[in-house]
């Protein structure tokens, strides 16, 4: 019987001939693969292989296999839907489909290579590079949108029409949307916040992972969480950033010494012990004061910058393990709060 039905339908040369098509674009694929894996990097090669590769293979493969019985022509003028007088083929929804898939596949492609190329130069840092490739991947993904859809035929009043209905309806449902996606814009464009920068927010050091138009996406320096953060409360909020113009952090120690030190001495000590330090900057230099004469001590403090916020509580730890070794050493002592109390007899 199904000798017979591919007798009738003639299809028993066209599939033969189909079949070594796919074979022999399956080898060439297979050959042209096995020379990219060789030459660049293996994952790299493999993420490529699955969005790029194998669906042009299957793609050519449908292609033929429908061609057997059915006349594609014909097919892709069917129309499946009209919108205000414009209809919408099978063909227009197949080249909107992959089209924009293909797309979206060059934008993350292109994206990759500026970031790689933009790297070497040491005018722009990691934060700036990847907040304006962002703003170049929803340009390009606006621009595919609208050019694909055009191409198709679609008429830009169409267009219009739905755009002002969904703005209209969406406006009122999606308002916390609408305007976090504004905030984005904002931020990306005022660059008051890029990729790389240390903040502090919802009381929580974090550094800014990537920026997205809806949302930011922050690490958590304490746990390593990540947080998503939506934009509107970067503007509604108040919000402590550590690397707005520079990295520099300033950090500051407190100490008390007993009545009948020398305070000159203690602070000498405390600027040894600094600028021994190799993770405290020497520009600016570190700097010590004789703050004021307490109840029960002669007051200093230390004061240092670090080019990392990450690195603060580890640096402030062996500052102060190594001051009170070396006051212990100097036989400087830490007084205990003292008090005096009088007992008077009747």
């Amino acid at each position: 019987m199904l000798e017979f039905f591919f007798a009738q339908q003639h299809w028993t040369r066209g599939l033969i001939n189909v079949i070594q098509y796919i074979v022999l674009v399956y080898l060439i694929l297979r050959c042209v693969l096995a020379f990219l894996y060789g030459t660049f990097s293996l994952n790299l090669i493999e993420e490529y292989h699955k969005k790029v590769f194998l669906p042009l293979f299957y793609i050519f493969v449908i292609y033929k296999l429908i061609n057997l019985s059915v006349n594609l022509e014909i097919l892709y003028s069917v129309v499946v839907i009209k919108l205000f007088d414009s209809p919408i083929t099978l063909k227009s929804i197949i080249v909107i489909i992959l089209g924009l898939y293909f797309w979206f596949v060059f934008i993350d492609t292109l994206e990759k290579l500026l970031m790689f190329f933009l790297k070497s130069k040491n005018s722009l840092n990691q934060g700036q590079i990847t907040a304006k490739l962002l703003l170049l991947r929803y340009f390009l993904i606006s621009f595919g949108i609208v050019f694909f859809l055009g191409y198709v035929g679609i008429d830009s009043r169409v267009l219009a029409t739905i755009g002002g209905g969904l703005s209209v309806g969406l406006g009122f449902a999606l308002k916390e949307v609408i305007s976090n996606f504004i905030s984005g814009i904002i931020l990306l464009f005022e660059k008051v916040l890029k990729p790389g920068d240390i903040i502090s927010i919802e009381g929580s050091t974090c550094e800014v992972k990537e920026l997205g138009i809806r949302a930011t996406t922050v690490i958590n320096l304490t746990d390593n969480t990540e947080k998503i953060i939506p934009n509107q409360k970067f503007f509604t909020e108040d919000v402590i950033t550590y690397t707005g113009t520079n990295n520099l952090v300033y950090c500051s120690i407190l100490i008390g010494v007993e009545y009948g030190s020398n305070p000159e001495f203690v602070i000498n000590l405390l600027l040894e012990i600094a600028f021994n330090n190799k993770r405290v900057l020497k520009n600016p230099s570190p700097v010590a004061f004789f703050l004021n004469f307490g109840d029960s001590s002669l007051n200093f403090e230390l004061k240092f910058w670090l080019d990392s916020v990450s690195s603060r509580q580890s640096v402030i730890s062996q500052l102060n393990c190594t001051i009170l070794k070396e006051f212990n050493e100097k036989n400087i002592n830490i007084p205990f709060p003292q008090l005096d109390v009088y007992i008077k007899n009747n």
